[in-house]
């Protein structure tokens, strides 16, 4: 870090911490001319407003973690993806001068000055080609990426203190920070995003009911990117808003434009299991500003600068999937084990190459017969964790509740509940595992927001019937997405040569700590268990 960059850090560092004393000691402020009494809420929604930059990406994230925020806190977050405050034109109209070689009113045939939409890395513009296609073009706001990677380094020094600190130390936070930089780093470069719009094009080429625009490469920059406008769309942060404000807005939506809400949520939920497991490669940020509804029932995705992408270790995961599709725990417990079985093999060989090979057979069934002990303990947690979900779920459906008991039974929560039990067995879970569980609860949380009564279960069984396991398991096992994505999309690519070793070195880390977990449970069943220390003594 240069003297300059470290000027930066501490002055930027600085500036969030009097952002944050002055909001918690306040009852009230003026913000944007307006006055705003403090909450809880306001005042953490105000924090990411206020810092902008990578915290206000940060806070939108956030917005969609009922798992690890209270649902007022997410509520209020929310607030972030609509309420940004526009850049001036003319320093936007200076980028894309800077990208293009001329100013948007030279190079359009037509082009509007005023933003249809501001977010946090750009401000979207409504223009005509030359052509006559009516396009949308967004443009990255000035200095975006130097301050981005100012506020990485803050978040990776505040990374160190809560970890310092075991400050909520059920969460690696170098991890979350981690992808968090992977990721944003990859949005502020605008040709990927365009990229990667066009492979989920091509893979949903054969679902009419998923609509995702055209882009236009070639005219496209790291800065200023144009794709197909798409009118008379219907975000679905303004089908909630909707909903919010008019208890009839769901009947006349149907009405007038032929979208069912209740259909469209369970079908956004689908094709999102459908990106992940058959493609793996799918849309990682689906917040209501994303997603948009079409008359006629169809679906579309907006932003493609957040990618998540999969191997094959997400074929025990669609076991897991399926299992929990028909409430069997003890086929959940087994796959969860299957995660596990990766350490437990790493154990085996450090042993074979330390002991003889006695040793090494006494050892493999010393853990064989732990692992059928741990299999039948999760069961029981897992039951504990799945039945209130799934009683809330069947008594939704049966109109025996109110669908508003699914905002405290809802899959975010479960999924949480679900890798803290499996820590607890010291169960190493794939980089790919834990991403689906954090895409699958964003989802579910905004599936219930456009209709209340969605049933997560329902929509997986739906996936199933369209995609049976034997036939998912086929499509993934021939991995023809994945040779795509690797000729077009490098998921290294904006790592530097220190951070692609760091992620190494992380992934071994976590290995290594489940292993040494694996061998302080031998012990512990060792102690508990009079087979497990007849097979260890013989």
């Amino acid at each position: 870090m240069t003297l300059d960059t470290f000027l930066d850090f501490l002055n930027r560092f600085f500036d969030l911490v009097a952002i944050a004393f002055r909001l918690s000691w306040k009852k009230m402020i003026i913000h944007r001319g307006k006055t705003v009494y403090l909450d809880g809420p306001k005042r953490l929604r105000l924090f990411f407003e206020i810092s902008g930059g990578a915290y206000l990406k940060m806070g939108q994230i956030l917005a969609l973690r009922t798992d690890m925020l209270p649902i007022r806190y997410t509520d209020e977050l929310l607030k972030l993806l609509s309420q940004v405050p526009a850049t001036d034109y003319s320093e936007m109209q200076r980028v894309f001068h800077e990208e293009l070689g001329m100013p948007p009113e030279e190079y359009f045939k037509e082009f509007n000055p005023s933003p249809i939409a501001s977010a946090s890395i750009g401000q979207v513009y409504r223009a005509t080609l030359k052509s006559g296609a009516l396009v949308a073009v967004k443009i990255q706001r000035p200095g975006i990426q130097e301050q981005f990677e100012n506020d990485f380094h803050v978040a990776k020094f505040g990374a160190d203190l809560l970890h310092l600190f075991g400050i909520l130390s059920v969460v690696d936070w170098h991890e979350v920070v981690g992808e968090f930089i992977n990721w944003t780093r990859r949005e502020l470069d605008f040709t990927i995003e365009a990229k990667s719009a066009e492979i989920i094009s091509n893979h949903s080429s054969k679902r009419p009911q998923t609509h995702i625009p055209k882009y236009y490469t070639q005219i496209s920059t790291r800065r200023v990117l144009v794709s197909e406008f798409i009118e008379n769309l219907n975000s679905v942060e303004r089908v909630i808003l909707g909903r919010l404000k008019n208890p009839k807005y769901s009947e006349n939506l149907k009405k007038d434009h032929n979208i069912d809400l209740e259909v469209m949520a369970e079908y956004f939920i689908v094709d999102m299991i459908r990106q992940f497991f058959i493609d793996g490669f799918f849309h990682a940020d689906p917040h209501p500003a994303n997603i948009y509804l079409l008359d006629g029932n169809r679906l579309g995705y907006l932003d493609f600068g957040i990618i998540g992408e999969v191997g094959n270790k997400r074929m025990n995961m669609l076991r897991l999937l399926y299992a929990m599709k028909e409430r069997d725990t003890y086929e959940m417990a087994k796959s969860f084990f299957s995660f596990a079985r990766f350490a437990f093999t790493e154990d085996i060989e450090i042993m074979e190459k330390l002991e003889n090979a006695a040793s090494k057979e006494k050892y493999k069934k010393a853990l064989e017969k732990i692992e059928e002990i741990m299999v039948d303990n999760l069961v029981e947690d897992l039951h504990a964790i799945l039945d209130p979900w799934y009683s809330a779920l069947d008594k939704v459906q049966s109109s025996e509740a109110d669908a508003k008991v699914l905002l405290e039974y809802n899959a975010a929560r479960v999924f949480s509940k679900i890798i803290m039990t499996a820590k607890d067995y010291s169960i190493y879970l794939p980089r790919e595992v834990a991403l689906f569980f954090r895409t699958i609860s964003i989802v579910d949380m905004v599936a219930l927001k456009i209709s209340p009564k969605t049933n997560m279960l329902k929509a997986i069984d739906q996936f199933f019937v369209e995609f049976p396991l034997e036939t998912a398991e086929e499509l993934i096992t021939e991995g023809t997405y994945e040779k795509e994505i690797e000729e077009r999309i490098d998921p290294l690519h904006n790592l530097t040569y220190e951070e692609v070793i760091e992620l190494k070195v992380r992934d071994q880390d976590r290995l290594n700590l489940a292993r040494e977990r694996l061998a302080d449970l031998l012990a512990h069943y060792a102690e508990r268990y009079d087979e497990v220390r007849i097979i260890l003594k013989g």
